[in-house]
């Protein structure tokens, strides 16, 4: 699981590999305008806008995938 840090003071828990979300960031073939879709660490579902994350960090929290 990471921490995302977007736009706006969002901090989100979300359920993806680190190296996952790694090679998302550096794709080319999802620009800055398009939406990535996350599994939130409470089940829920939803996306932001590649553009929009500052940054992320993995989490200490363990959860499985």
């Amino acid at each position: 699981m990471i921490d995302l840090y977007c736009t706006g003071g969002a901090y989100l828990g979300v359920m993806v590999k680190y190296e996952t979300m790694v090679q998302l960031m550096r794709d080319d073939f999802i620009r800055d305008q398009d939406f990535i879709e996350f599994r939130f660490e409470d089940g829920t579902k939803g996306a932001v806008r590649k553009g929009q994350i500052n940054g992320f960090a993995e989490s200490a929290e363990n959860v499985e995938l």
